[in-house]
Order: structure tokens, then C-alpha cells, then sequence
């Protein structure tokens, strides 16, 4: 995964990455950003935390109505489950990478569709399915 996020166009993009379980979104976060000392990486996968937080920082242009908090950064790459995987504008995004898939084509289908929408500044958003070879 991490070679991949190093080559283009994932490196000079922001990155969604899904995944369908809170263990494996939290296993990717902690193996992106050790020790979480980037603080433009970050990772969601409950209801216990602030979305409108996380998607402010993730899409400040398409959720204006979020003001950056003093010392808060944009945020380049968030690693998420499927709690924002339906209804919400991340679409200042153009790389959506799927840790695994759902088994339900619809849910990709969704997924694709928080970056691939209207009002969109990119003309070409890319989307990757990672199958990790064993």
C-alpha cells in the first residue's frame, strides 16, 4: 500500500482509502502514519468521532461550513469504513483506493460516489481496488 500511495497520481492527490472493518481501517492508519505523527492523516470508523471534523479537514471546499480549528491542517489521506460511505461531499478528493471489497457492488458503487460528483474541480478522478497478493 505504502509503495502505491508514493507513485502517481495517488501521491500528489488526496487519498480516500475504504475499508469495510473498523480493525483493518485502524491497522491501516497506524501502519500510514506511526505513531500518528502526521496530522495530515487520519482515520474514522465509528460514530464516536466527529464526522463533520474529519470531512471539514478532508473537503474544506465542498464543507465550507467547517472552520479549521487553530494548528488544524487540511487533511491528504483518510482512511475510513463505510460510515462515510453514503451521502456526503468528499469530491475535493480525486483517489479513492479500496482496501477490500464489500460484497455488495452497491456499497463500491457509493463509495465511488463521494468523490465522483458534481461539482467536482478534477476532471479525471481514479479509483483502485487493492487486492494484496499473499
Amino acid at each position: 500500500m505504502k509503495s502505491l500511495l508514493a507513485k502517481a497520481p495517488l501521491r500528489d492527490g488526496k487519498r480516500l482509502i475504504f475499508t469495510q472493518y473498523a480493525d483493518t481501517a485502524s491497522y491501516l492508519y497506524d501502519n500510514l502514519n506511526p505513531g500518528g505523527k502526521r496530522p495530515d492523516i487520519d482515520v474514522i470508523y465509528s460514530s464516536d468521532r466527529s464526522k463533520a471534523k474529519v470531512i471539514g479537514r478532508f473537503a474544506p471546499k465542498a464543507n465550507p461550513e467547517y472552520k479549521f480549528q487553530p494548528g488544524e491542517v487540511p487533511l491528504m489521506t483518510l482512511v475510513a469504513t463505510d460510515v462515510l460511505a453514503e451521502g456526503l461531499n468528499l469530491q475535493d478528493c480525486d483517489n479513492i483506493i479500496n482496501y477490500d471489497l464489500h460484497w455488495n457492488p452497491v456499497r463500491l458503487i457509493q463509495r465511488f460516489g463521494r468523490i465522483d460528483r458534481i461539482g467536482s474541480e478534477h476532471d479525471v478522478v481514479y479509483g483502485y481496488n487493492f487486492l494484496p497478493l499473499s
